[in-house]
């Protein structure tokens, strides 16, 4: 069994299978993202499942010719396998990302504080929502009002990673003070 990584993060979740050779749909949190090639190692874990250890698999083939890659496992050869893998999130490390410091990364937003360009706490970043036309980080306030901002370099003033800390320029309606 391969050791898990420390720095695991999710970036998606399988649908459901395609086709009858084991292979499976897999819905990317980010649309535009093709981190995961032929040879990664990826970690499964069901969704909200605590007690389930993560599952290791190598990524035997991937098709991105649609919104919704097409991936292969080595383990699995029908679809009935693959079947059992539905609605499990797909982890990977950290390290195969790029660690450009120009680079931001959507997941780089879960968690982190999201503050005005007063300095004013707003509330922290909980989900990012893909959109047509942009993508949204989702942020909770006070623990229980939930609202979106638009993810747009113009709004936003400060990205720190290492503190997990943002700053954005609120525009009319954006936020209920």
């Amino acid at each position: 069994m391969n050791k898990i990584p420390d720095d695991l993060i999710s970036i998606g979740k399988i649908i459901k299978p395609y086709g009858v050779k084991g292979q499976i749909k897999f819905k990317p949190y980010n649309e535009s993202s093709n981190v995961l090639k032929k040879d990664i190692n990826v970690w499964l874990k069901k969704k909200d499942d605590k007690d389930l250890d993560f599952q290791f698999f190598k990524i035997d083939s991937i098709n991105y010719t649609s919104l919704q890659p097409i991936i292969k496992f080595n383990q699995f050869n029908n679809r009935d396998e693959a079947l059992e893998l539905r609605d499990y999130i797909l982890y990977i490390s950290r390290s195969l990302f790029n660690d450009s410091e120009d680079i931001i990364y959507f997941v780089d937003f879960i968690g982190c504080k999201i503050y005005d360009d007063n300095k004013s706490f707003i509330g922290i970043a909980k989900d990012i929502l893909h959109f047509k036309e942009n993508n949204h980080v989702m942020i909770v306030q006070n623990e229980s009002k939930e609202f979106m901002i638009p993810i747009r370099n113009d709004l936003i003033k400060l990205f720190d990673v290492n503190k997990k800390c943002v700053i954005i320029e609120i525009i009319d309606g954006l936020v209920d003070k």
